[in-house]
């Protein structure tokens, strides 16, 4: 590697060797542990985000591609990743970008509980929601339901298909809905998201940008 770090300008293409070279050091590791040519100088110079070159590489990935390295660790959500399989230039530069690995575990755990959710309500969900199955699940627990609760499920349908949003639930709406079961229960059995404020700021710019496409 030229070790040219005070001149050197990289381009699109030297920026995608590092990134693959990385990725193939990043295997390495994973299978064997320790990689002990992070510590040659001029690899560390030439990787380091404080040199020329490094500081280039670095700014070169996203902040969801570092959190997507460090998910691919995380067996499910809240899993704490096994450190001594990530490389060390891996592991710097999610430091740098997130103040620290623990702060990046935070960040990683966020973004993968929202792919798993991106997953399971695409942008399209409105299309898919409907009272029916709340209703034959009534049925079949023999709970009694009141023209006035079948009014209130209907807006929540009507609402939700319409705004493509999750609808606000009144207490007067979670009194209707906790007779039956758990709200969230009721809402994925409308096919309707039951999404926490943190995850519906997510979600709803998810579902708005590729509604969008």
């Amino acid at each position: 590697m030229n070790n040219n770090t005070a001149t050197i300008r990289m381009t699109k293409q030297d920026l995608t060797k590092a990134k693959y070279v990385l990725a193939q050091r990043n295997e390495k590791t994973r299978l064997n542990g320790f990689e002990a040519q992070w510590c040659d100088p001029a690899f560390r110079s030439y990787f380091h985000p404080g040199s020329s070159t490094g500081r280039q590489i670095y700014a070169s990935y996203s902040g969801d591609e570092l959190l997507d390295i460090l998910t691919t660790y995380m067996e499910h959500s809240g899993h704490s990743p096994d450190w001594e399989k990530i490389h060390h230039v891996y592991k710097l530069y999610l430091s740098w970008r997130f103040g620290d690995l623990a702060q990046a575990k935070a960040k990683a755990r966020s973004r993968q509980k929202a792919l798993e959710q991106q997953a399971k309500w695409p942008p399209d969900w409105p299309e898919r929601v409907s009272s029916e199955p709340f209703y034959r699940w009534l049925d079949e627990c023999g709970k009694t339901y009141t023209e006035e609760d079948k009014e209130i499920i209907e807006i929540l349908c009507a609402d939700a298909r319409q705004s493509g949003l999750p609808p606000d639930l009144s207490s007067e709406k979670c009194k209707h809905l906790g007779r039956f079961c758990d709200i969230k229960k009721a809402l994925e059995m409308m096919n309707i998201p039951p999404l926490k404020k943190t995850e519906l700021r997510f979600m709803a710019r998810y579902w708005r940008e590729n509604r969008e496409k």
